[in-house]
């Protein structure tokens, strides 16, 4: 069965979000990279309070060890289980609420005014948006719908 083939992708999805739930985890992203020998499967998983090498460890032999099991998988593959990065953008109302009291870098989808950027510290991240309190001092309530990405602020 060919890796990239998008039912394939579901299932195996499916089943690594089941995974990481029942080990208290949060599968961030899951991506699918070549084809047969070179085959990867590139797993991001992450909790609140971040994860450990010994995580991805023990959740790569419990999903390694479940492909077997299931037959899901019947080409080589290498499997890659890490953190998503202090950088990797936010997925979901779950990475904002996890990162409220941080500085963030946000790109808007729309202006608003003449800004297309925003940084400042995220005050609120709710289940329709968030508050930003940004850098020169403006409270901005923001819906997900008008942020095109926002990540953590990397500062040296």
């Amino acid at each position: 069965m060919d890796l990239l083939a998008k039912d394939l992708q579901d299932k195996v999805r499916e089943l690594l979000g089941q995974l990481a739930d029942e080990n208290d985890l949060e599968l961030v992203d899951v991506e699918f990279v070549g084809r047969h020998r070179g085959a990867i499967i590139r797993l991001y998983v992450d909790t609140d309070k971040g994860v450990t090498l010994q995580d991805c460890s023990r959740f790569s032999k419990i999903c390694s060890g479940r492909f077997e099991q299931d037959e899901i998988l019947d080409q080589a593959y290498t499997l890659e289980v890490s953190s998503p990065g202090i950088d990797r953008p936010f997925s979901g109302p779950r990475m904002y609420r996890r990162n409220v009291g941080n500085k963030i870098d946000v790109v808007l989808a729309e202006p608003v005014g003449k800004a297309t950027f925003l940084r400042g510290t995220l005050n609120d991240a709710g289940d329709d948006g968030i508050v930003l309190l940004s850098d020169q001092g403006e409270e901005l309530a923001l819906k997900y719908g008008e942020i095109k990405r926002a990540s953590r602020t990397i500062e040296f």
